[in-house]
């Protein structure tokens, strides 16, 4: 029996919780984390709701064996779900969702936080650390028997992955092997190292677990529009390519229909961007643009880039350097200071980190690319910033090389 962390503050949870959508999806996590406990070795530690960044996945198990698996837990009935799409979209009555998506979302703040946290000798942890999504609300037999037109259409790999990464409570509970079911979910089975039992103690030990940071809805809602949209361009360009449609026309249609997906996937990219950080967008092409009608910036090169140009060191006992006296001379020098952390935005694609920081006197916008390795960062507190002050598109911002 493993050990399951965090249960009493979900019953507590479920007690508070108001909302019968609320009640239901916190009584199925309650559920299949008893299951989770009952069922995978007694040195396993099963954790609820850890507390691992801003964002908190349902379980995050830790097993000698398969290492990290985060885990996305939904509890919906299948009776209202009109559509399911190969990269983990569903279609509901009401809005559309997409729990695998979700649920990768959280690998990155796992990684950030084990590394912080010196809790990993490995130098990949990402090769530890795995996800999937249990639904609660209905079988596999079930899905598959009411998606199965839609299941045809997809290709052989989409339909190995979809049941690789979804598993299906039902069926997970007629498993003689829970174990070999959940390490099978991952994209590296063949681990090289397995972690040492004193080392598991020491990592579950240091998560917590509360359920009072519950997932920002809003986030994921306007990121799976534009994923439904892009599914369903590539759903478009299926079915052209297997229609008769004169041989005249097709190609003509599968232009539109292409330009369409690179018009849906552009958007992703950008308004993901832009509900993080209002002020400025980053594209992802590195090419110079301008648009003063919507006040965005003209896109930035995100990869790392080198900078000859001499420093200054700035003194960090002079109290007289705040946020609020930087200007122009100071492009170019050297700054060590402390600072809170108000803004926080992580891209995934590049890696780069966009910062919002205050010192008291005034705000600093700051980044971080993705080859400087940096504690985890979270935004609300006070770290020791160390980098270089430098100009981007006219403003003045700081380039982090150290965080402390």
């Amino acid at each position: 029996m493993a050990f399951f962390k965090g249960r009493d503050q979900l019953v507590m949870c479920l007690e508070e919780a108001k909302r019968p959508e609320d009640k239901k999806g916190i009584k199925a996590e309650i559920e299949v984390g008893d299951f989770l406990r009952k069922n995978l070795l007694e040195d396993t530690y099963v954790i609820a709701q850890p507390e691992i960044g801003e964002l908190q996945p349902d379980f995050l198990i830790i097993s000698p064996r398969f290492g990290y698996k985060l885990i996305e837990v939904k509890n919906m009935n299948i009776n209202y779900i009109e559509k399911a799409m190969s990269n983990g979209l569903l279609k509901t009555k009401y809005k559309t969702i997409n729990p695998f998506s979700q649920v990768k979302t959280y690998l990155e703040p796992l990684k950030n936080f084990i590394m912080s946290n010196s809790l990993n000798a490995t130098t990949d942890p990402y090769r530890d650390i795995s996800y999937c999504v249990i639904h609660k609300g209905f079988s596999e037999r079930e899905f598959k028997e009411k998606f199965s037109k839609q299941i045809d259409k997809w290709e052989k790999k989409e339909i190995n992955d979809y049941f690789k990464y979804h598993l299906f409570y039902k069926e997970m509970s007629q498993s003689n092997n829970l174990e070999e079911v959940l390490e099978k979910a991952a994209k590296f089975q063949n681990r090289e190292r397995y972690l040492h039992p004193r080392q598991l103690s020491e990592i579950a030990n240091s998560i917590k677990s509360s359920c009072t940071n519950r997932q920002d809805d809003e986030y994921y809602e306007k990121i799976q529009e534009h994923e439904e949209m892009i599914a369903k361009v590539s759903e478009k360009l299926n079915d052209i390519s297997e229609s008769g449609t004169k041989k005249k026309k097709k190609p003509i249609a599968l232009m539109l229909v292409g330009l369409m997906l690179v018009t849906a996937i552009g958007f992703v990219y950008l308004n993901q961007n832009d509900f993080f950080d209002g002020e400025r967008v980053y594209l992802l092409s590195g090419e110079s643009q301008s648009n003063e009608s919507n006040n965005t910036l003209p896109a930035r090169n995100i990869s790392s880039q080198s900078n000859t140009t001499p420093v200054k060191k700035i003194n960090t006992g002079d109290t007289t350097l705040t946020f609020s006296a930087i200007d122009d001379k100071n492009v170019g020098e050297k700054v060590d200071m402390q600072a809170r952390v108000d803004k926080f935005f992580h891209h995934n694609q590049s890696g780069v980190k966009f910062l919002t920081l205050n010192d008291g006197t005034g705000d600093l916008e700051a980044v971080i690319f993705k080859d400087t390795k940096v504690p985890y960062i979270e935004k609300g507190k006070t770290y020791r910033f160390i980098g270089e002050v430098q100009y981007y598109n006219g403003n003045i911002e700081l380039k982090i090389t150290e965080v402390r």
